[in-house]
């Protein structure tokens, strides 16, 4: 009801005002666009994804690890039924004990993820921690062997971007992802997106990426698309975008 509410008054009853004030904007994937579009307005909409300060990320050193050690499967984000955390509790559980989850983050559905563990007899292969700083996490990233992002498309929401995603890429840490929104989007690879809620399918995508994915060119190539999230780039997009709305209003 809260969130029916939200989307009858915050947008459909705001539709008239927004499409007078607001002339352009930013995407960060087409889904998105077409949305902005579907009760008939029609402002400049680029596609552009969010833009974020990758310095620390980039930074940080990669943890050198051999086939033999111990793989850490990484989840940073809030703790709600969305983004899809009893799916990785699942996984672990149909895993072998050599791998670890590692929880960053908070959220009302702490305590149901809590009991699962503990009814799945997997407390001594997760570890919760709060959320940190941007330097901190940066050294989380960097000692994961797969950061995931398992969302769960509902009636109202789907996953917009994944900043998270982007962050890990920077680090050098290969991610996957389910096919919620725009995960496949910032993924770039559909071989690393799973069906949502697809259990069997994750594990693999997983295993995969846990064991063939850590080689310096791959590193290379995650940095290197990271930097289509990196704030400079939204910047210019954004003064693009203010030229681009300017000149079609002198026409």
């Amino acid at each position: 009801m809260r969130k029916t509410a939200r989307y009858f008054i915050a947008d459909a009853l705001l539709q008239p005002l927004r499409s007078r004030l607001v002339h352009g904007g930013l995407a960060c994937y087409q889904e998105s666009d077409n949305v902005v579009h579907q009760f008939g307005w029609k402002p400049v909409v680029n596609i552009q994804w969010w833009g974020l300060d990758l310095e620390p990320f980039l930074q940080v050193k990669k943890v050198k690890k051999t086939i033999t050690d111990i793989k850490i499967i990484g989840y940073v984000g809030r703790f709600i039924s969305e983004k899809g955390v009893v799916d990785l509790l699942q996984v672990l559980g149909q895993m072998d004990s050599q791998y670890r989850l590692v929880l960053v983050g908070g959220g009302s559905d702490e305590d149901i993820i809590r009991r699962l563990v503990k009814d799945l007899s997997l407390q001594d292969r997760v570890e919760f921690v709060p959320p940190q700083s941007r330097e901190k996490l940066a050294k989380l990233y960097s000692s994961f062997d797969v950061l995931v992002l398992p969302s769960h498309t509902d009636y109202f929401w789907k996953e917009q971007y994944g900043r998270v995603l982007v962050e890990a890429m920077a680090c050098g840490t290969p991610v996957a992802g389910s096919q919620s929104g725009a995960i496949p989007v910032v993924i770039g690879d559909v071989a690393r997106c799973f069906p949502e809620g697809d259990i069997g399918a994750m594990k693999s995508i997983i295993q995969s990426l846990s064991h063939h994915e850590n080689g310096d060119q791959a590193q290379k190539a995650l940095k290197e698309r990271s930097q289509l999230g990196n704030i400079k780039r939204f910047v210019n997009a954004f003064i693009d975008l203010h030229h681009q709305v300017i000149g079609k209003k002198s026409t």
